[in-house]
């Protein structure tokens, strides 16, 4: 666990740097995806994958988490990994209920695991609206919806470990992005981590 803890540390560390670069933009909750997973995203526990379960072809993760989550009844998840390089890279991957990886395209490759696990009935919408497999990371095909509105309440699959809830997460507080509201009350909860999209939602 302590060697797990340090890689999310260092994949938490790198999506910092990269959601840095990236300025403000008016009107939308989060100026990046990094941002959004900053604080939307949860932690999931690498694993080999299951005997008999074949990997499929590299450089089509998102096409490979998407069969692989239908064929053995598993919740797609799209975010940021570490691979076995220490490079961090955008990848897609399957989660057990229990926040397990099953990874088609990396098979037991992957160091640390940071995404947002969709729900089978959100994933059909966006395939519907979108013609394709990635949500986050084809977000230009939707008109940028979820770094603009967030993330809807039924897109987020019950599972997975959320960053902020996590003890990497309390000792080093994670400053939200979402710009929807000038409001007091949605200044108040961007400072304690939670995006104003949602607390606009839940009033």
């Amino acid at each position: 666990m302590p060697e797990l803890r340090q890689r999310q540390t260092e994949l938490t560390a790198l999506l910092r740097e990269r959601a840095s670069i990236y300025p403000d933009v008016p009107g939308r909750c989060y100026s990046s995806i990094e941002a959004l997973l900053l604080e939307q995203g949860r932690w999931f526990t690498p694993a080999d994958l299951p005997d008999g379960a074949e990997r499929g072809p590299e450089r089509r993760c998102y096409a490979n988490a998407s069969l692989h989550s239908e064929v053995h009844g598993l919740i797609y998840v799209e975010g940021f990994a570490l691979a076995a390089s220490r490079l961090h890279t955008a990848h897609a991957w399957c989660t057990r209920p229990d926040g397990t990886v099953e990874d088609p395209t990396w098979g037991g490759d992957g160091l640390a695991y940071l995404g947002i696990p969709f729900t089978p009935t959100y994933l059909l919408e966006h395939e519907a609206d979108a013609g394709a497999y990635a949500v986050l990371f084809d977000q230009h095909r939707t008109g940028w919806q979820l770094l603009t509105r967030g993330l809807p309440e039924h897109a987020l699959a019950p599972v997975g470990l959320p960053l902020r809830l996590a003890s990497l997460a309390r000792q080093r507080p994670i400053k939200a992005s979402c710009r929807c509201s000038s409001s007091s009350a949605t200044k108040s909860s961007v400072r304690h981590g939670r995006s104003a999209c949602r607390t606009r939602r839940t009033r």
